[in-house]
């Protein structure tokens, strides 16, 4: 595995941990953004990271990560959009949004 995969990996890891830590912050009822609806935004990311990540060590990075990273991306900008015009800051969702910056990069 090249540097860069090894840090597109690292990056997937990262970003299931963030997901993780927003689904335990939105589940405790710890952070006052955090909606509870029908389907939760994190707990879909992180199972989406977690896929993204056990494909990734499983076949490498493919061009089925790739293409997941940059739907993830997609749904990361419209999350940040409806957050910022709802005038929240969500720090964890913030922080995910930058790092799918920083994975989509990696990717390419």
């Amino acid at each position: 595995m090249t540097r860069a995969e090894k840090a597109l990996v690292t990056g997937l890891a990262v970003q299931t941990a963030i997901a993780g830590a927003a689904v335990f912050l939105e589940w405790t009822g710890s952070c006052g953004n955090c909606r509870s609806g029908a389907v939760s935004p994190a707990a879909v990311g992180f199972i989406g990271y977690g896929a993204l990540l056990a494909a990734a060590f499983r076949h490498g990075p493919s061009s089925a990560v790739f293409s997941g990273v940059l739907v993830a991306l997609g749904v990361h900008a419209g999350l940040v959009l409806d957050l910022l015009q709802a005038g929240i800051r969500c720090w964890p969702c913030l922080a995910a949004a930058g790092v799918s910056v920083v994975l989509v990069v990696l990717a390419a």
